[in-house]
């Protein structure tokens, strides 16, 4: 939790799938001896079923979970980033997320994180109130997209009462949040509210400035590339290449930098 599954050694990740060990034998030795058997992660994953499953000390259950594990992570690597759901309307936020948020009977607030060109990452779930209200803190807004890498959120909350119309509260949390995503340069792309009577985008209803929309912000991201494209061919091509200049900053005599 402290340092992120990135830091574990592959037999403290199998630690992990398995959950357990046997009697005389804890999840790490037995990872450790398993995978030595195996030749490592990609004898492992070469393994069929029967022959993991007869390793002394994992059985059928363990077993399921590693080869579990192994697929995900295949279907990860054959996964294309452009198979991922593009948000740009509140009805694509209300496809992801709607139907669920629809039926709680007390207060969710979740941050759908978002690629540069408003792919959707994934979903964090940041707080979860009561059937009255929930408290937001804008540092919890911002977590999760900062750990994803995320370049665009959608906020999305809902209303148990029903109604889905906004709050003075919530327009307020909203123009902060996109004020300190602008700080972060993390875009704010719109606050969609949920309730039994439907749903409530604040873009579409004017009710926020988040400024560009995701679909003039990819024109427009588009058009930027375009002429930094366009304008380094003809750096390049007046004998000055970028790669020549200084990016160190300047020192006045006598100064330092900090």
């Amino acid at each position: 939790m402290r340092l992120g599954a990135g830091a574990l050694a592959d037999v403290e990740l199998i630690a992990i799938v398995v959950g357990s060990g046997t009697l005389g034998e804890g999840a790490l030795t037995l990872s450790t001896r398993v995978l030595a058997e195996a030749g490592g992660l990609v004898g492992m994953s070469g393994q069929d079923f029967d022959h993991l499953s007869s390793t002394r000390g994992v059985g059928r259950a363990k077993a399921a979970r590693i080869h579990a594990a192994i697929e995900l992570g295949r279907r990860i690597c054959s996964s294309s980033p452009d198979d991922r759901t593009l948000v740009r309307t509140p009805e694509d936020v209300h496809h992801l997320v709607g139907p669920e948020m629809r039926a709680f009977g007390r207060e969710h607030f979740r941050v759908l994180m978002l690629d540069r060109r408003g792919r959707h990452l994934r979903t964090a779930e940041i707080y979860r109130g009561t059937a009255d209200g929930a408290s937001v803190r804008m540092a919890e807004i911002f977590r999760p997209a900062v750990g994803a890498d995320a370049r665009r959120i959608v906020l999305a909350h809902n209303h148990p009462g029903g109604d889905p119309q906004p709050s003075r509260a919530d327009i307020e949390m909203t123009r902060a949040a996109v004020a300190m995503g602008h700080g972060l340069g993390i875009a704010v792309d719109d606050h969609v509210i949920f309730g039994l009577e439907g749903f409530v985008s604040l873009r579409r209803n004017g009710l926020v400035n988040f400024g560009p929309t995701p679909a003039q912000f990819a024109a427009e991201n588009s058009e930027t590339r375009r002429r930094v494209t366009s304008s380094t061919n003809r750096t390049t091509r007046s004998g000055c290449p970028a790669s020549k200049r200084s990016s160190s900053p300047r020192v006045p005599s006598g100064g330092s930098a900090t």
